[in-house]
């Protein structure tokens, strides 16, 4: 995926390992997709950005696993759809004082 006007498919989106999230295993995704539409594309897109962020420091051979780490763990619960309404980590905008 790339910063161009080309159009991403969602089997594109849902491409991703799965079996590196903690939750992969007890996610519907298919089932996000079909409920949360275009939010949902969004956090993927998201995803895959930083999951490319990273990629690009291992080539460059940041030796800081725990910086690292940190950028797949972001990725992996927008994957999960945690900041999806009702899930884990979803503050709705309008609770805020």
């Amino acid at each position: 995926m790339t910063g161009t006007d080309e159009h991403v498919t969602d089997a594109e989106l849902l491409g991703f390992d799965r079996s590196r999230l903690a939750d992969g295993d007890r996610v519907d995704f298919e089932a996000q997709l079909a409920e949360f539409g275009d939010r949902y594309r969004d956090h993927l897109m998201i995803a895959e950005w930083i999951s490319g962020w990273q990629s690009r420091l291992e080539d460059q051979h940041v030796t800081d696993e725990a910086y690292r780490s940190a950028l797949r763990e972001v990725a992996a619960h927008l994957r999960q759809g945690d900041f999806l309404p009702g899930r884990a980590y979803y503050t709705p905008y309008g609770d805020r004082p």
